[in-house]
């Protein structure tokens, strides 16, 4: 996590979108973040705001596998 504080918030949001977009199932994804955002957000606060933006930003416009059922 220390070598995302170094990059631009560009380049944040960019490795977030990415991150996301190996997900499959969206209920693990939603898990995924959830537990990502509660567990760093008190020592990285910008940083799980950004990760957080891309996850809602990025996943909520993509179709999961699990969606395709």
């Amino acid at each position: 996590m220390a070598v995302l504080t170094q990059l631009l918030k560009p380049e944040q949001i960019l490795f977030w979108e990415f991150y996301w977009s190996q997900i499959l199932r969206r209920d693990a994804a939603v898990e995924e973040c959830r537990q990502l955002y509660d567990k760093l957000r008190l020592t990285y606060p910008n940083e799980m705001e950004m990760m957080k933006d891309a996850f809602e930003n990025f996943c909520g416009n993509i179709r999961f596998e699990s969606d395709r059922n």
